[in-house]
């Protein structure tokens, strides 16, 4: 953890990254469903994500690019391989 604040960048960090995240909305709180390298790739996951869940009808979809330094809390915490 420590190197992962010694070598931030808040500069960089709110930079537009390379990737987009898939979010939806249930009972008022935001949840990212899946990341996506371009956002075409995203929005195609949409109809896919709403032929799986449940709560669709109700559910409000979707996609925003990530900045930098969301990739880089993610990828430090696992939800985003570092490879990414």
């Amino acid at each position: 953890m420590a190197d992962f604040i010694e070598n931030f960048d808040p500069e960089a960090a709110v930079k537009p990254s390379n990737l987009w995240a898939v979010h939806s909305e249930s009972e008022g709180k935001p949840y990212i469903r899946r990341w996506a390298k371009s956002e075409a790739e995203a929005n195609a996951f949409i109809p896919e994500l709403k032929k799986t869940d449940a709560l669709a009808a109700t559910n409000t979809y979707w996609v925003t690019q990530l900045t930098v330094g969301e990739v880089a809390g993610f990828k430090h915490t696992g939800f985003i391989p570092k490879d990414a």
